[in-house]
């Protein structure tokens, strides 16, 4: 064999073993949208964004180039952050065959004495406009002290890479695979919260939260963020958790939902604000597109101190945290809709 040949294959099998020892998956190259930001930083996704893509990377997967990914959103005209609407979806996939889109919400990024990070991210398919994984997780500075008060964080970075680490802790390409295959029985859509607090944001806040733990459901394929908003434009339908009998129907055929979720935050308020313990009240109802009636309404109170135990243990300090507590008390009620509640 010609020896310049055999050279060329060695250097072929070495690329392609160190491309399945890095593990990266070409299938799910991911395009990472901006995230909303709630949080008082206006930089908070350009301090959150290289420490996602390195752990990520580090769990094999795959990602377009940043400035790539803003001129495609130059050249479609994408202004919106944390969700996508459908026609740019479409756009994203036929014009540029980008499969998957990440994004999410910033729900905490502050840099006090003890700093304070939570995120909601969702992976969605976009040739199916499907969440396929959606996750939470949040974590304040003083969460890990120790004996003698050691072990707080006090860097930012540092918490935002241990909060990157817990988020996707359970990210796993091979489990992502078999949840892109899996075969949901119903469709439902939850449009954003009616926000009755005091707090500024906490209505969307709240949704996105909700989202990450209906996506858990195995039985119910819920709607991408942007098929909601685009279907609230397109009939005029306000976040005030109310919708009438017209709206059902439109949802039906334009979604081809088979459920619709309406909900309110009637009080939100963070650690200090009020009380030493933050505090949430959430309300919902699960309307039914096809019958026209409410299938399912449930409220949740919880507070900081809900599950405290000895010594502070138990404890919750961030108002997020709290509203993820409520999320997954009312969707364990919720998870097997189609046997009725």
């Amino acid at each position: 064999m010609n020896s310049k040949i055999f050279n060329f294959l060695i250097l072929l099998i070495f690329l392609f073993g160190f491309q399945v020892l890095e593990g990266k998956s070409q299938d799910l190259k991911l395009f990472v949208l901006p995230f909303e930001n709630f949080s008082s930083n206006p930089q908070a996704f350009e301090r959150i964004y290289p420490l996602l893509i390195k752990e990520l990377s580090e769990r094999g997967f795959d990602f377009y180039e940043e400035e790539y990914v803003k001129g495609v959103m130059k050249e479609i005209g994408i202004k919106e952050r944390g969700f996508v609407l459908k026609d740019h979806m479409d756009q994203l996939y036929k014009n540029y065959g980008i499969q998957y889109l990440l994004t999410g919400g910033i729900l905490n990024f502050s840099e006090d004495t003890y700093p304070r990070v939570s995120l909601h991210v969702r992976i969605v398919k976009l040739p199916e406009k499907k969440i396929i994984w959606s996750g939470y997780y949040g974590k304040t500075g003083e969460e890990y002290e120790g004996f003698f008060g050691l072990g707080k964080v006090r860097d930012i970075d540092e918490l935002s890479r241990r909060v990157l680490k817990g988020l996707f802790s359970e990210l796993h390409i091979k489990t992502l695979i078999s949840k892109i295959e899996a075969r949901p029985k119903k469709r439902m859509v939850l449009l954003p919260f009616r926000n009755l607090s005091q707090e500024a944001w906490v209505g969307k806040m709240a949704t996105y939260i909700l989202l990450t733990e209906l996506t858990k459901l195995e039985e119910i394929e819920v709607s991408e963020m942007g098929e909601a908003i685009d279907f609230m434009i397109k009939y005029t339908v306000l976040p005030l958790a109310e919708m009438t009998y017209a709206d059902l129907e439109s949802a039906a055929l334009e979604m081809e939902v088979d459920y619709v979720i309406l909900g309110t935050v009637d009080d939100f308020w963070e650690e200090g604000v009020k009380t030493y313990y933050p505090l949430v009240v959430l309300a919902l109802r699960i309307l039914n597109t096809k019958e026209r009636k409410v299938l399912y309404a449930d409220d949740c109170y919880f507070t900081g101190i809900s599950k405290e135990g000895i010594l502070e243990s138990g404890r919750i300090r961030l108002g997020a945290n709290v509203a993820y507590e409520c999320a997954k008390k009312l969707v364990k009620k919720i998870k097997n809709l189609e046997k009725g509640p």
